[in-house]
């Protein structure tokens, strides 16, 4: 949300579907700053993070980070969420 606007008092029963994207494997949430959408997830062996525009869900970057983490929980991915600071 942007300087100034509140929260809403009520959500809509069924909000609509702005854009919506395939991704790899991963147990970490997606945050949004700066008008931009980031998540880690698993490609090819990979730790991959990405930066989406927030209005289009357009690809603006994508860097492979670290070997792809595994344990016998879940599917191979990444455990964490990123961390975002406007500054």
């Amino acid at each position: 949300m942007g300087a100034g606007e509140s929260v809403p008092a009520s959500l809509p029963s069924s909000p609509a579907v702005v854009w919506e994207r395939a991704v790899g494997d991963g147990l970490g949430s997606p945050v949004v700053g700066g008008g931009r959408v980031f998540h880690l997830d698993h490609q090819e062996a990979k730790e991959v993070v990405h930066a989406l525009n927030a209005g289009s869900g357009e690809t603006l970057w994508s860097r492979p980070i670290d070997a792809v983490f595994r344990d016998t929980q879940s599917e191979p991915g990444p455990r964490s969420t990123p961390l975002v600071d406007d500054d």
